[in-house]
């Protein structure tokens, strides 16, 4: 938060506040997110 220069006052509501909008728009879109690997490969 600190690289972008901006000041939040509740660091951890801030994000919880982005991980909840990323959420709505998970659901709004109807995307899926799929990790796609191969046997023996690791992530």
């Amino acid at each position: 938060m600190k690289a972008n220069n901006r000041v939040y006052q509740d660091h951890k509501a801030t994000i919880i506040n982005w991980y909840l909008n990323d959420q709505a728009k998970n659901i709004n879109d109807n995307s899926t997110r799929k990790m796609n690997y191969d046997i023996g490969e690791s992530l």
